[in-house]
Protein backbone atom coordinates (compact mmCIF):
# COMPACT_ATOMS: atom_id res chain seq x y z
CA UNK A 1 0.00 0.00 0.00
CA UNK A 2 1.26 3.88 -1.18
CA UNK A 3 1.25 5.83 2.06
CA UNK A 4 -1.83 7.93 1.96
CA UNK A 5 -3.14 10.74 4.58
CA UNK A 6 -6.43 9.97 6.26
CA UNK A 7 -8.43 12.94 7.58
CA UNK A 8 -11.12 11.77 10.02
CA UNK A 9 -14.46 14.35 10.37
CA UNK A 10 -15.51 14.93 13.79
CA UNK A 11 -17.40 17.77 14.32
CA UNK A 12 -20.97 16.44 14.70
CA UNK A 13 -22.71 17.76 17.66
CA UNK A 14 -24.64 14.23 17.93
CA UNK A 15 -27.90 15.50 19.06
CA UNK A 16 -30.05 12.11 18.56
CA UNK A 17 -27.68 10.60 21.39
CA UNK A 18 -26.52 13.54 23.38
CA UNK A 19 -27.96 11.76 26.93
CA UNK A 20 -25.06 9.12 26.36
CA UNK A 21 -22.46 11.96 25.90
CA UNK A 22 -21.69 13.58 28.99
CA UNK A 23 -21.63 17.10 27.52
CA UNK A 24 -18.70 15.10 24.96
CA UNK A 25 -18.49 15.18 20.89
CA UNK A 26 -20.04 12.32 19.47
CA UNK A 27 -16.46 10.52 18.88
CA UNK A 28 -15.19 11.03 22.30
CA UNK A 29 -18.33 8.58 23.32
CA UNK A 30 -16.86 6.36 26.03
CA UNK A 31 -16.77 2.46 25.10
CA UNK A 32 -16.09 0.55 28.34
CA UNK A 33 -12.65 2.37 29.08
CA UNK A 34 -12.15 3.77 25.54
CA UNK A 35 -13.07 6.98 23.94
CA UNK A 36 -14.77 5.75 20.22
CA UNK A 37 -11.62 7.88 18.55
CA UNK A 38 -9.50 6.20 20.26
CA UNK A 39 -10.45 2.69 18.91
CA UNK A 40 -10.55 4.33 15.26
CA UNK A 41 -7.49 5.87 16.10
CA UNK A 42 -6.14 2.82 16.74
CA UNK A 43 -7.28 0.77 13.81
CA UNK A 44 -6.43 3.14 11.20
CA UNK A 45 -2.62 3.38 12.39
CA UNK A 46 -2.13 -0.29 11.82
CA UNK A 47 -1.44 0.68 8.48
CA UNK A 48 1.57 3.10 6.72
CA UNK A 49 -0.21 6.21 6.35
CA UNK A 50 1.62 10.02 6.29
CA UNK A 51 -0.65 11.98 8.42
CA UNK A 52 -3.79 11.36 10.09
CA UNK A 53 -5.66 14.91 10.72
CA UNK A 54 -8.82 15.35 12.59
CA UNK A 55 -11.35 18.33 11.57
CA UNK A 56 -13.37 18.53 15.13
CA UNK A 57 -16.24 21.20 15.28
CA UNK A 58 -18.74 21.06 18.22
CA UNK A 59 -16.61 21.15 21.37
CA UNK A 60 -13.48 20.56 19.15
CA UNK A 61 -11.03 21.98 22.26
CA UNK A 62 -11.33 18.33 24.07
CA UNK A 63 -10.41 16.72 20.82
CA UNK A 64 -7.45 19.00 20.08
CA UNK A 65 -5.75 18.73 24.14
CA UNK A 66 -6.61 14.72 23.72
CA UNK A 67 -5.26 14.38 20.16
CA UNK A 68 -3.02 17.10 18.44
CA UNK A 69 0.63 16.68 17.95
CA UNK A 70 0.96 13.00 19.33
CA UNK A 71 1.67 9.98 17.37
CA UNK A 72 -0.02 6.77 17.39
CA UNK A 73 1.98 3.87 15.72
CA UNK A 74 4.60 6.66 14.29
CA UNK A 75 1.53 8.73 12.78
CA UNK A 76 1.52 11.97 13.66
CA UNK A 77 -1.79 13.59 14.64
CA UNK A 78 -3.00 17.00 13.55
CA UNK A 79 -6.12 18.42 15.08
CA UNK A 80 -7.74 21.31 13.22
CA UNK A 81 -10.84 23.19 14.71
CA UNK A 82 -13.13 24.69 12.58
CA UNK A 83 -13.76 28.38 13.96
CA UNK A 84 -17.65 28.58 12.92
CA UNK A 85 -19.62 25.42 11.76
CA UNK A 86 -18.81 24.99 8.20
CA UNK A 87 -20.72 21.40 7.15
CA UNK A 88 -18.74 18.76 5.50
CA UNK A 89 -17.47 20.58 2.74
CA UNK A 90 -16.04 23.11 4.63
CA UNK A 91 -14.70 21.72 6.87
CA UNK A 92 -12.80 19.94 4.16
CA UNK A 93 -11.57 23.03 2.48
CA UNK A 94 -9.32 23.73 5.26
CA UNK A 95 -7.35 21.19 4.24
CA UNK A 96 -6.81 22.86 0.86
CA UNK A 97 -2.76 23.58 1.48
CA UNK A 98 -2.37 20.97 3.96
CA UNK A 99 -2.78 17.90 1.94
CA UNK A 100 -0.60 17.37 -0.99
CA UNK A 101 -1.22 13.64 -1.51
CA UNK A 102 -3.75 11.01 -1.94
CA UNK A 103 -6.45 11.11 1.13
CA UNK A 104 -9.05 8.93 2.46
CA UNK A 105 -12.32 10.47 4.79
CA UNK A 106 -13.49 8.84 7.57
CA UNK A 107 -16.08 9.65 9.92
CA UNK A 108 -15.13 9.91 13.42
CA UNK A 109 -18.34 8.76 14.78
CA UNK A 110 -18.24 5.56 12.67
CA UNK A 111 -16.35 2.07 12.32
CA UNK A 112 -16.23 -0.45 9.47
CA UNK A 113 -13.62 -2.97 10.13
CA UNK A 114 -12.17 -2.54 6.38
CA UNK A 115 -8.49 -3.17 4.98
CA UNK A 116 -7.95 0.36 3.90
CA UNK A 117 -4.96 -1.55 2.13
CA UNK A 118 -7.81 -3.04 0.10
CA UNK A 119 -9.94 0.31 0.09
CA UNK A 120 -6.60 2.29 -1.83
CA UNK A 121 -5.99 -0.25 -4.23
Amino acid sequence: MKKIDVVILAGGKGTRIKEYLNGYPKPLVKIKNYRFLDLLIKKICKYDINNLIILAGYRGNLIKKRYHNKSFNFVKTEVIIEKKTLGTAGSLAQLKNKIKNEFIVINGDTFFDLDLSKVVK
